[in-house]
């Protein structure tokens, strides 16, 4: 075996007859290098109509795109995170519409 040649970790056997594409490895790396630089322009024309980062420069903001992970789309009645959880992300909002509660905690003294 050609040790710079990569090689299947496991095999795959259909259940049923199967209708598939099939594409070099190379030119999937390609394809996906592709939708990484338009994902990454994206993001920055997001974050450049953020009012709170207009005195963020051009070049500042592009440097940052790496830091952003693409979120999902979020289902009707999903929580973005529910109170009492760590504090570890900051979320910006693209589109939707949220609902914020908070409970109050009682405690007798």
């Amino acid at each position: 075996m050609d040790e710079d040649q990569p090689y299947r970790r496991l095999a795959v056997r259909t259940l049923k007859n199967c209708h598939l594409l099939v594409v070099d490895h190379f030119a999937w790396q390609a394809l996906l290098r592709v939708y990484d630089i338009r994902r990454k322009q994206d993001v920055l024309n997001f974050l450049r109509s953020i009012i709170l980062l207009e005195n963020f420069t051009y070049t500042a903001l592009k440097k940052s795109v790496d830091l952003f992970t693409h979120g999902s789309c979020l289902v009707r009645g999903s929580h973005l995170y529910k109170q009492g959880a760590p504090a570890n992300y900051v979320y910006i909002i693209k589109s939707g519409e949220f609902l914020v509660t908070k409970r109050r905690v009682v405690i007798d003294v």
